[in-house]
């Protein structure tokens, strides 16, 4: 069963992965290891964060099937799985630096609007595959 620790914020964990980004080339594979159980929603969203700025025509379809298949693997309660050719896909430092710079931005302004609610919801058995 997935958890979801609340123990830092989403933005500590874009500041962490900002700082391993710099000066060397990460694979989404190795940006999905360093997230652990967070690790696949925020992994849709850095796949997501490409379309928030006019992007290369072409990049659509391999984030989006990316994206759908992170989808597809939890609507079936399972860790999500991604084809090899994506995991091992290496983005470069100054590529990986655009994307979570304007996703810590983004974030951080949802973090001072949204805060955990009602948490006893997702504790149940199944809970969080429900929802």
């Amino acid at each position: 069963m997935m958890t979801f620790p609340a123990s830092r914020r989403l933005s500590e964990e874009i500041e962490a992965l900002l700082e391993a980004s710099r000066g060397r080339s990460l694979s989404v594979g190795e940006v999905a290891a360093m997230l652990h159980s967070r690790g696949f929603a925020l992994l849709t969203m850095l796949l997501a964060a490409p379309f928030l700025v006019p992007s290369v025509p072409g990049l659509s379809t391999p984030f989006g099937a990316a994206i759908m298949a992170l989808g597809a693997g939890l609507a079936r309660g399972r860790e999500p799985w991604l084809p090899g050719f994506v995991l091992r896909r290496e983005l470069s430092p100054e590529m990986w630096g655009r994307i979570l710079r304007a996703l810590l931005k983004l974030v951080r302004r949802m973090e001072r609007a949204a805060r955990p609610r009602l948490l006893f919801l997702r504790e149940g058995p199944g809970m969080t595959r429900w929802i």
